[in-house]
């Protein structure tokens, strides 16, 4: 990698990022390595970290005492001064950034975006902020040095009118993903569609999009294009004349599913198409992919994931302990606890608090008067109230709809630093009992595990953590962006061969 100009000691390569808006926001989530020339003091790529926690962040700077100050917070910091020179050899990176002005300061700017981009790991990409003066000139500079450009967006920083470029280093096919979405209820929306939509948006040339409008739905003429609908009900003709409309568009169909259908009646209908006239299927867990493959064997599992990890803001008032109840259609599955909580508030002394959301039947069995309850709420307004309670109350009975349940009550909790105290369905496969969270099996359990939560805050806090880090190594979005974006585009590649098996299901759609 070719250094850029020096201008003596103590000169940043760069404006300082910090300011820079939105810059983890240009980071493709999946990127594994990232190198930031002009890094200042890191503080602007360290901010991706909640992003992508297994992420490695390279700085490089020529101002010994921001290199300084970002080597406290990134994996590597290089510093050019007293004298420039060589970088070591660096691995490819996924996302090189180069910060504002330092183009226009190099002396040899086309040989350091050619070398670059030989830098850039395979579909990896370079993120420069460039001055707006002419964008003809940028585009000329970037594709003479080997470039592909793919996008540009103008921003203005400190008075200065900037453009950010996304460029690769080798083309790569574009694919539009577009995805409709039910009303937001209990965070379903939010989680399935519109975090995942926001990640593949970061990835260079995925076009991501989110409408209800299918008369507005463009057509693709030859380019690759999949459609996502979120919890359809393709009911009959009419149903099938809405996966035709976009069909003949040139769109491949997927079907997002994540509940088990036996508890939606409507679902019941003989002349339900949901699952049988998409092209695939894509859900959360593998117990639905078996249910949802007996109607279509084209099915994908993501699991739920989380998007950005949240600071920790719990565990703020000593001796008081709040446990967060927030769940709709759980009213068969907490009844045969109350009394077990209810000792436990009991024998708490008053330490322990409850926090009930939309279940007002819960909130009235409770015996104890130290309890607030919040009636159903958005997403973003459950998240506020999750961070400030220390537990967080998961109850299953052990039915065949709550086995095929995701386990995204435990994600929430032990990201935002919350005990997750649940039961054995579900969540004993994703908790590690006493080291992620606790699990409970009946309410003598419940009332064990509770009371140790209530005896100990600074285990339960510690206990906590674990669940956090738990999260940050296993279940971030950033790790599954890669096979999400592998899997449209596998599909798309086959798509003649799976248009013809969805024919031969639901002939009526050859119309």
């Amino acid at each position: 990698m070719l250094p850029p100009r020096h201008d003596g000691p103590g000169t940043a390569l760069a404006a300082p990022l910090a300011e820079t808006p939105c810059l983890a926001d240009k980071i493709p989530l999946s990127a594994g390595l990232v190198v930031h020339l002009g890094c200042g003091d890191g503080r602007a790529v360290a901010a991706f970290r909640d992003r992508n926690p297994r992420a490695r962040l390279i700085g490089i700077e020529a101002d010994p005492a921001l290199a300084a100050r970002a080597a406290a917070i990134l994996d590597e910091v290089y510093c050019l001064a007293p004298e420039p020179g060589p970088l070591p050899p660096l691995p490819p990176a996924d996302c090189i950034l180069l910060g504002p002005g330092l183009v226009e300061r190099l002396a040899a700017p086309g040989e350091l975006l050619n070398e670059l981009g030989r830098s850039l790991a395979e579909a990896g990409v370079l993120v420069a902020w460039l001055a707006s003066a002419n964008q003809a000139a940028q585009h000329a500079l970037l594709t003479d040095a080997g470039l592909h450009p793919v996008d540009a967006e103008a921003l203005t920083l400190g008075g200065a009118d900037l453009v950010t470029w996304r460029v690769t280093a080798a083309p790569v096919p574009p694919l539009r993903v577009f995805s409709s979405m039910l009303p937001p209820i209990g965070g379903v929306s939010q989680v399935r569609v519109v975090e995942p939509m926001a990640a593949l948006s970061t990835e260079p040339t995925i076009a991501a999009d989110i409408t209800n409008q299918f008369e507005a739905v463009p057509f693709l003429d030859g380019a690759a294009g999949i459609f996502i609908l979120h919890r359809p009900a393709l009911l009959g003709a009419e149903g099938l004349a809405k996966l035709r409309s976009l069909m003949v568009r040139g769109w491949l169909v997927v079907c997002e599913f994540d509940d088990h259908p036996s508890q939606i009646p409507i679902l019941y209908r003989s002349d339900v198409q949901n699952f049988r006239a998409v092209h695939a299927i894509q859900t959360s867990t593998p117990a639905l992919a078996e249910v949802f493959g007996r109607e279509n064997q084209e099915v994908a599992v993501f699991a739920n994931a989380i998007r950005r990890l949240p600071a920790p803001a719990n565990f703020a008032v000593p001796g008081q302990v709040t446990m967060l109840f927030a769940a709709l259609n759980r009213e068969e599955d907490w009844p045969g606890y109350v009394e077990a909580l209810d000792a436990a508030a009991a024998d708490s002394g008053g330490a322990l608090r409850f926090h009930v959301i939309a279940d007002r039947a819960f909130f009235d069995a409770l015996a104890t008067p130290h309890k607030v309850f919040t009636p159903l709420c958005d997403y973003s307004g459950y998240l506020d109230i999750l961070a400030r309670c220390e537990v967080s109350f998961m109850p299953l009975r052990d039915t065949l709809f709550n086995r095929c349940k995701s386990d995204l009550k435990y994600l929430e909790a032990a990201s935002h630093r919350a005990v997750a105290l649940a039961s054995p369905v579900v969540y004993g496969q994703s908790i590690n009992d006493g080291e992620t969270g606790l699990i409970f099996d009946g309410p003598t359990g419940l009332y064990d595990r509770l009371m140790r939560v209530v005896a100990d805050p600074d285990a339960a806090c510690a206990l906590a953590e674990r669940g956090r880090a738990d999260i940050a190594q296993h279940r971030m979005l950033a790790y599954q962006v890669r096979a999400r974006v592998q899997w449209y585009r596998d599909l798309w590649s086959r798509r003649g061969e799976l248009h013809a098996a969805l024919l031969r299901r639901v002939p009526e759609l050859a119309g």
